[in-house]
């Protein structure tokens, strides 16, 4: 990128393809908060889905500092390696379409890790919404904290111990603030891997998956992880989401043996650099992490399918509930008063008292208000 303010230290990547709705949605997000560091969308979207979005780019980019390249016929990680390798600021995040990453959060880790080379990646609270409605705007049908998605600090002294407190809970850390230099080596570790997958058939999620986990390890390999109590990253779920398949289809593909190989051969030589042990050693320690990553998605995957969930027998009966128009209010009520103020639901976050409600209301204005009004809601 040419012309890089001072101030700009961050460039969010934004990998899309036809979901313009979502990316003009998240553009409006930011141009109403004056974000000032940069944007790159890599757009695999047809023609009429792209030309949507260059028109809100062209119309914003006064204001944004924003770029819009179309990617035709690139996968997810492919646009990601691809962008990345024209970025220039220290800090990167990779940056879904349809979600939201708060600026002032930003701002906050980006502190942090200007002060501490150790740490390869730093992030935040996580809450997941659904709309009534299809699409990327509409009233909130639920919202919460996404327990998928739990951010905790990994801050082992070695390599070993942060890989195995990283599969112990893991969720996808370069949905953080990420050391540049250190995402683009974690990412080019997996473009080999990724190029073994087709489109057309089940052998590209195999590749995206162990893709998505290779960059994840790889950065939890070269650095610690911190975790900060600041409101940080805002999902959305949709029928629109890009899921990857189930466990066992996943290891039932045929290109899933020569994906772990890569994967495995590239995680022991990082154990190796940054650990300095020797080869069996490191073999063992992949070995070992693969069992317990596995052991948890499999037991995870037959829980959901034949499983006596009580989770989701719990869950069908708040759903009742709130479709009862007394009871979600009195529900609401209690929440907003009684509830702390670190609480992650709707009612709290709404209320001027939650710690986070100032960092929410800009995302909740994006989702639920025509773009007209929002300046002046936020003003």
């Amino acid at each position: 990128m040419n012309n890089v303010p001072n101030a700009s230290k961050i460039t969010l990547i934004v990998p899309t393809m036809n979901r313009s709705d979502f990316v003009i949605r998240l553009l409006r997000y930011y141009d109403s908060l004056n974000f000032k560091h940069f944007i790159m969308i890599g757009d695999s979207s047809n023609h009429e889905e792209f030309n949507k979005t260059n028109h809100v780019v062209r119309e914003i980019k006064g204001r944004l500092n924003v770029e819009h390249f179309h990617c035709p016929d690139l996968t997810n990680y492919a646009v990601t390696y691809k962008l990345i390798q024209n970025v220039s600021t220290s800090y990167s995040a990779f940056m879904p379409d349809d979600d939201f990453l708060v600026p002032d959060s930003i701002e906050k880790l980006i502190v942090f890790m200007d002060k501490h080379s150790d740490y390869s990646c730093a992030w935040g609270k996580t809450i997941l919404f659904t709309l009534q409605e299809h699409g990327a705007y509409g009233l909130i049908r639920s919202l919460g904290p996404n327990n998928q998605a739990t951010h905790s600090s990994i801050e082992g002294n070695s390599a070993k111990e942060r890989l195995f407190a990283h599969i112990n809970n893991y969720t996808s850390v370069f949905i953080g603030v990420c050391r540049t230099k250190m995402f683009e080596k974690a990412l080019r570790n997996s473009m080999e891997m990724n190029s073994t997958g087709n489109m057309s058939d089940n052998t590209w999620w195999t590749a995206q998956a162990f893709g998505e986990r290779l960059t994840s390890y790889s950065l939890v390999l070269q650095g610690k992880i911190k975790s900060f109590d600041c409101l940080y990253w805002v999902r959305q779920s949709h029928d629109q989401r890009y899921l990857f398949n189930d466990t066992f289809d996943w290891l039932t593909s045929t290109n899933w043996l020569s994906c772990y190989n890569m994967a495995a051969l590239q995680i022991k030589e990082d154990i190796i650099e940054n650990d300095g042990i020797d080869e069996e050693s490191a073999g063992n320690i992949v070995k070992h992490v693969f069992w317990d990553s596995l052991s948890k998605d499999i037991n995870r995957g037959h829980n959901r399918y034949y499983g006596n969930n009580r989770d989701g027998i719990f869950r069908r009966i708040k759903n009742i509930a709130n479709q009862i128009p007394f009871l979600r209010s009195a529900n609401n009520v209690l929440r907003s008063v009684f509830c702390s103020s670190k609480d992650l639901s709707l009612p709290v976050l709404l209320n001027k008292r939650s710690l986070y409600h100032d960092d929410f209301m800009p995302v909740y204005l994006a989702i639920t208000a025509p773009f007209e009004n929002n300046k002046e809601l936020l003003s």
